[in-house]
């Protein structure tokens, strides 16, 4: 459902996302540079990039997920159905 969007979400986004299969779930994710032990102010940066990137999942993703089905639990048990019989 969201995979389907991929290009205008991140255009959206202004950056490629991550689009992440794990056997029981989905991720989609940014991802950059950055260690506990980096200087305070390389800490500073990463935590305005975070922030900055967070607001942006939010306009970008709120919208599409409230219009997702209400049933999606059921859909998603019905997906792992299918990867089981597939496997």
């Amino acid at each position: 459902m969201l995979r389907a969007q991929q290009d205008e979400i991140e255009k959206e986004m202004g950056q490629p996302l991550s689009w992440e299969e794990l056997p029981k779930a989905r991720r989609i994710a940014v991802y950059t540079d950055g260690r506990i032990e980096d200087t305070p102010e390389r800490l500073s940066q990463l935590q305005d990039w975070a922030v900055e990137v967070l607001g942006q999942f939010v306009r970008v993703f709120r919208p599409r997920v409230a219009a997702l089905p209400k049933d999606l639990e059921q859909m998603g048990d019905a997906f792992a159905s299918e990867a089981a019989r597939k496997a």
